[in-house]
């Protein structure tokens, strides 16, 4: 398939200028451009991502490109910052789309080490329940 990606951060100039700012709204006209020119060359093996570097319009933007297009999503967060703020955000807004059974493939983005990427990655699946494994359990207080 050929990845279709919206990233909130280079949005074409009109629709910036039709919606003011980068909006759910905008990426996803965004993406049907892009979509309506591939199907145009009767092309539909497609896949969509709708990133922005805030968790809110990223969950909102999948959400509305769910309801529209019949393409798998691959959920993602851009621009996430260090290892510890890309963790949390990318658990937050992956981990929501996750759990409402929004997604098909997903991909973490952390400034470190891209084992520590993938192993973000099995935790948010795992924490989401679409992925088993060991899970360990401690005591807040005592730490057992």
């Amino acid at each position: 398939p050929i990845r279709i990606g919206v990233n909130a951060g280079s949005l074409e100039k009109r629709l910036l200028e039709k919606y003011g700012h980068p909006t759910p709204e905008a990426m996803v006209e965004s993406a049907r451009g892009h979509i309506e020119l591939l199907n145009r060359f009767d092309f539909d093996d497609i896949c969509l991502s709708m990133k922005a570097s805030r968790v809110p319009l990223t969950v909102a933007a999948y959400r509305l490109a769910s309801e529209e297009f019949n393409y798998p999503l691959h959920l993602g967060v851009t621009e996430t910052g260090t290892a510890w703020n890309g963790t949390i955000q990318s658990a937050v807004g992956i981990g929501t789309l996750l759990c409402e059974g929004i997604g098909n493939t997903i991909r973490v983005s952390l400034t470190a080490d891209p084992v520590e990427e993938v192993k973000t990655g099995i935790a948010i699946l795992k924490a989401a329940g679409l992925r088993q494994g060991i899970r360990l359990v401690s005591c807040p207080t005592c730490g057992r």
